[in-house]
C-alpha cells in the first residue's frame, strides 16, 4: 500500500509542476507591468515626435539651462528676467546721465571764470593759491603762475607753505626741494616791490599791492574764519576771506569819497585800489567754502 500510495503522490507532484509551467502568469503575478507600459508610452510619444537624437539634444539643453540658473520657474532666471527689462534698463541709463549732467553743472558752477576770460581780466585781480595747485604745476605752469605775477598780486598762504615744508618727498610725486626753491626764488625776486597790506587803520582804504608773488603775512586772515578753522583748508580760505573782504571795504570807502568828491584824481586812486580776488583750488570741498564765504574760485591759473 505503501508504493502504491507513494507513486500516486509522486505522478500528483509531477502533474501540477507541468500545470505550472504551461500555465501563464497572471496579470497580478507580473510585477514590471507598469514599467512596461510607461516604456510604451515614450516610445509612443517618442514615434509620434522627434527621433532620440534631437530628444538628447533637448535633454542636454534643458540641463544646460538649469546649471546656467536660465530655467523659467527659478528664482534666478526671474531676477535676470526683470534685470533685463529694457524700460528698466532705461529708466537706470537716464538717472545715471542726470547724475552725470548734475555733476557737470557743480564742476561749471565752479569753474566762475573761464579760459578765456582769465587772460584778460578788467583789472588787477589777488590770486592765492592752494598747495595741489603747487604740486600739480609743472615747469611750463610755474612760469606762467611768475607772468601772472608780474600783472597780478599771487599770494601763497602760510599753511600751503607749512604744508609743503612738512610733506614727505614719496607722498608727494614731486620733487619738493625743486618746488621750495621755485617758491623761495619767486618770493625773493618781488619781495622788495611787493609790500603787505596789513599794517592800516580799520577806517582808511588799504592800498593792495596790485602786483607781486609773496607769503601770506601773519596779520592776513580773517578773524571770524580763523577762530572757528578746524584744518588747513579753514585757515587757506581765511587768507582769501580777508583780501575779499579788504577789498569789499575798501569799494565802499570809494563810493562813499566819490560822492563826497568827483574829482578825477579822487576817482583814479578808486581804480587803482579794486580788485578781484580768486581762490586757486582743485579741490571740491574747499571750493564750495569759498563760494559760501562769497570768495570767487578757479581750477588752475593756466
Amino acid at each position: 500500500m505503501s508504493s502504491l500510495y507513494g507513486s500516486s503522490d509522486s505522478c500528483a507532484y509531477a502533474s501540477e509542476e507541468e500545470d505550472e509551467k504551461t500555465v501563464p502568469p497572471s496579470p497580478q503575478a507580473s510585477p514590471n507591468r507598469g514599467v512596461n507600459r510607461y516604456k510604451d508610452s515614450l516610445t509612443y510619444y517618442d514615434n509620434d515626435g522627434n527621433s532620440e537624437e534631437e530628444e538628447e539634444e533637448i535633454e542636454e539643453e534643458g540641463a544646460l539651462r538649469r546649471r546656467n540658473g536660465k530655467s523659467r520657474n527659478t528664482p534666478a532666471a526671474r531676477w535676470q528676467k526683470r534685470k533685463q527689462h529694457p524700460q528698466k534698463q532705461k529708466q537706470k541709463q537716464e538717472s545715471q546721465e542726470e547724475e552725470e549732467n548734475e555733476e557737470e553743472k557743480v564742476v561749471e558752477s565752479l569753474e566762475n571764470v573761464s579760459a578765456d576770460t582769465r587772460t584778460s581780466f578788467p583789472q588787477s585781480c589777488c590770486f592765492i593759491l592752494d598747495t595741489n595747485t603747487l604740486l600739480e604745476a609743472d615747469h611750463t605752469e610755474q612760469q606762467k603762475i611768475l607772468n601772472t605775477a608780474e600783472k597780478h598780486l599771487v599770494i601763497i598762504p602760510r599753511k600751503v607753505h607749512g604744508e609743503l615744508n612738512n610733506m614727505d618727498e614719496g607722498r608727494a610725486g614731486v620733487s619738493l626741494l625743486k618746488l621750495r626753491k621755485w617758491i623761495q626764488k619767486a618770493v625773493d625776486s618781488s619781495g622788495k616791490n611787493c609790500q603787505s597790506s596789513d599794517a592800516a587803520d580799520v577806517n582808511d582804504t588799504v592800498h593792495i599791492p596790485s602786483c607781486g608773488f609773496r607769503l601770506q603775512t601773519a596779520k592776513e586772515h580773517c578773524h571770524s574764519v580763523t577762530a572757528v578753522a578746524r584744518n588747513n583748508d579753514d585757515h587757506i580760505l581765511s587768507c582769501a576771506c580777508y583780501f575779499q573782504r579788504l577789498n569789499n571795504k575798501n569799494k565802499n570807502n570809494n563810493n562813499n569819497i566819490n560822492n563826497n568828491n568827483k574829482k578825477n584824481k579822487k576817482n583814479k586812486k578808486s581804480r587803482e585800489s579794486n580788485m578781484q580776488v580768486y581762490l586757486v583750488t582743485g579741490d571740491v570741498v574747499l571750493s564750495l567754502k569759498a563760494h559760501a564765504e562769497g570768495v570767487g574760485t578757479i581750477s588752475t591759473l593756466c
